[in-house]
């Protein structure tokens, strides 16, 4: 015989509104905000975003002079390998 308890239609909603209200409890703080949520100003968010645009634009840039270097070396390893062959 199985140990089922069938719940009644009241017994579930009583059961499904404590389970939401504690729930909410132990997400929320007092003010509102999630306890885990930061709270950030626009023009410090604005701020931030327009650093990390620069970044990107700081990093391209180096990207473009490192590519250039690798381009030069590899034009001097192609020039060495090919005085080595001719004087094999």
């Amino acid at each position: 015989m199985s140990k089922i308890k069938t719940l009644s239609v009241e017994d579930l909603k009583s059961l499904v509104l404590e389970e939401r209200a504690r729930i909410r409890k132990s997400t929320k703080s007092d003010d509102g905000y999630s306890k885990g949520a930061q709270k950030v100003d626009a023009k410090d968010f604005a701020k931030s975003l327009s650093n990390k645009i620069d970044y990107v634009k700081k990093l391209k840039l180096e990207e473009k002079r490192l590519m250039r270097k690798l381009k030069a070396s590899k034009r001097a390893k192609q020039a060495i390998r090919k005085s080595i062959i001719k004087e094999l």
